[in-house]
């Protein structure tokens, strides 16, 4: 589940959205929370834009801010992101790792930490699953590949509000996909309608981004540490796990070579 270390809180104005960074220099969040373009030139939404991050000292949380100038953002106004520049002004703050969707991550959950109007200061956490992969969202006059999200929290009662969390990341397991930037939100309540949330992914961005580690180990098996990023057995360790908890001393996995069992065993069974 995301934390609040996982991200930062931008606020300019009355515009308030979250940010991750992407390496020690840069934050990436959505071109709307911090400004609007005119002619090409960006224009904070108030006087000062606040970047405020969370790092964990010993069992308290310490907060470092930042104020960085509108010269220190680049930004893609038809994709709807900013890139800031913070020249390692928030010690401490880890990025996340980045990765790619692929064509079975349809269906999985992924997870988020924003700002939303329920806790605007400290953040929330979000979970839900992948809806679509070849969603489409209309930036302006632009219609533009997006992800489609359901989100549990957004569609909780009559719907949740979802201003605030606006350029969140996208995890799934521990690595970033892609950018929160839009949802299906309701004219007279401003709160979202059916839970759906609409993220661009990070391939799409077109800015130079830390070298993406493949979530595949190749032909090796999958370790314990890395059970973040092992699926599709989900009902064969369901039956397994079941079958210890019963008291089963014995339980042979049987496969042909190359089939998974190693990995089945160090990243699906011991981890749980």
């Amino acid at each position: 589940m995301a934390r609040r270390i996982d991200v930062v809180r931008l606020a300019t104005g009355g515009s308030r959205g979250t940010g991750f960074l992407i390496d020690g220099e840069r934050v990436l969040t959505a071109l709307h929370v911090v400004g609007r373009v005119d002619r090409g030139l960006l224009a904070f939404h108030g006087p000062d834009l606040v970047i405020t991050a969370a790092v964990r000292d010993g069992k308290l949380l310490r907060f470092p801010v930042c104020m960085p100038a509108v010269e220190d953002v680049i930004f893609d106004a038809l994709l709807d992101w900013a890139c800031v520049k913070i020249d390692g002004a928030l010690p401490g703050v880890v990025a996340l790792p980045l990765g790619e969707l692929t064509d079975s991550d349809q269906g999985i959950a992924w997870h988020t930490y924003g700002f939303p109007d329920s806790s605007p200061d400290d953040g929330k956490a979000t979970t839900g699953t992948i809806a679509s992969l070849t969603a489409a969202l209309s930036l302006g006059f632009t219609r533009v590949p997006a992800i489609q999200l359901f989100s549990r929290e957004a569609s909780a009662g009559a719907g949740g509000t979802v201003r605030g969390y606006s350029g969140a990341p996208v995890i799934i397991g521990d690595q970033v996909v892609g950018i929160l930037c839009a949802a299906n939100l309701n004219d007279q309540t401003g709160r979202s309608e059916e839970g759906t949330l609409y993220a661009i992914p990070l391939s799409l961005l077109g800015i130079p981004l830390p070298a993406i580690e493949c979530p595949y180990p190749g032909l090796r098996p999958f370790a314990t540490s890395e059970a973040t990023r092992f699926f599709g057995r989900s009902a064969e360790i369901t039956q397994v796990l079941e079958r210890i908890r019963s008291g089963e001393r014995q339980i042979l996995i049987v496969g042909p070579s190359g089939s998974g069992k190693s990995s089945f065993v160090k990243a699906g069974l011991i981890p749980r």
